[in-house]
């Protein structure tokens, strides 16, 4: 699975909320309507998901090629593009015109990141995140040198909890080697916490790595099918992709706490759908958002990149949670009202089983 966004929080939430913006317009283009055949072409060669997401495609080319041979400025003609992506409703779509300076995502903005929109806001969770695990006994968590990790643990190690903040920026090589050092302090705690909120993906290898700690035995992670032929549900082999324990670490947890939401997304999907096959696992919070595929990259000839989803993610049970994200055992969300009373409701579920 490929990085859609390696950027910091807030940058991620700016490409989210803004539509597009505009530093100078270039009237050195193609005529506009071959640009939308081109991207029009694209999306029907190799986009996966037509009918998951309702959209006839050959009504938009019959209704859009009349309106989009009439624009004249770059702009405008960028601008009606990302109206017509915005519809599938998949962050995975992203057009970006490097001359113009403008840039669209066809993703919503999740929840959590309308209640936490800032920096400030944020801090407000991350307290309330704090003060909640401090009822358990955990204080004072440590960053990984990599800051991919942050952990912590009880005195007695009844309760231990992991962050992952993101499956991108580090070679497996020292991914092994930081889960290692990092679970010798809290890999034998009764109660494990994996909190992958606010996680925006990176690569599969990474994240099944990740996974690897907690299961006893090779397992199916997902299986996934490329988009492959001209029409729109050609799809090549299935592919499965598995899970293997950790050679240098052992655990046997009693019970697995995954929190997510709306917010965790591509390859910490991954992770999660490959962490829902422990017996001994609950997932607490909202479902992930629900966009697994890796992304298909092409450019337009006047130079606008564009990336699309072109694989299906399944289940080891082939059941496809595109758009619809991984379940949830537990639903609870985080809202600023909580937060700013010093309570994480996902957290503050655990608490409440003692």
């Amino acid at each position: 699975m490929v990085l859609l966004r390696n950027m910091p929080f807030l940058l991620l939430i700016v490409v989210l909320s803004i539509g597009c913006h505009s530093k100078q317009t270039n009237s050195s283009v193609p005529p506009s309507s071959k640009l939308f055949a081109e991207l029009w072409d694209i999306f029907d060669q190799h986009y996966a998901f037509f009918d998951l997401r309702k959209v006839d495609w050959e009504k938009v080319k019959k209704e859009n090629l009349p309106l989009v041979h009439e624009i004249k400025d770059d702009s405008a003609l960028f601008e009606h593009f990302c109206g017509l992506l915005r519809q599938f409703e998949d962050a995975h779509i992203n057009l970006e015109s490097h001359h113009l300076g403008l840039s669209c995502n066809a993703g919503k903005i999740p929840p959590f990141l309308q209640e936490f929109p800032s920096n400030e806001a944020f801090g407000v969770f991350i307290e309330a995140r704090d003060k909640t695990l401090s009822q358990l006994g955990i204080h004072g968590l440590k960053d990984s040198n990599s800051k991919i990790f942050q952990y912590g643990t009880n005195s007695d190690r009844t309760y231990a909890y992991l962050r992952i903040r993101r499956f991108y920026g580090e070679s497996l090589e020292n991914i092994q080697s930081e889960l290692k050092g990092l679970m010798e302090e809290i890999g034998k705690a009764k109660e494990m916490i994996i909190d992958i909120r606010v996680n925006p993906g990176g690569n599969d290898p990474t994240a099944l790595i990740c996974a690897s700690p907690f299961f006893p035995k090779k397992e199916i992670a997902f299986i996934k099918q490329l988009r492959n032929g001209p029409k729109h549900e050609d799809f090549g082999k299935a592919d499965t992709s598995y899970v293997f324990p950790h050679s240098a670490i052992k655990t046997h947890y009693q019970h697995i706490y995954l929190l997510t939401h709306r917010a965790s997304s591509s390859s910490a999907e991954a992770f999660a759908i490959s962490m829902k096959n422990l017996s001994n696992l609950t997932q607490i919070g909202t479902n992930t958002e629900g966009i697994f595929s890796d992304v298909y990259r092409d450019t337009l000839s006047n130079g606008w990149t564009l990336t699309l989803s072109d694989e299906r993610y399944f289940s080891k049970d082939m059941i496809c949670l595109e758009g619809v994200g991984v379940p949830v055992d537990v639903e609870r969300h985080n809202t600023y009202k909580d937060a700013v009373l010093g309570v994480d409701p996902l957290i503050q579920y655990i608490v409440d089983l003692e």
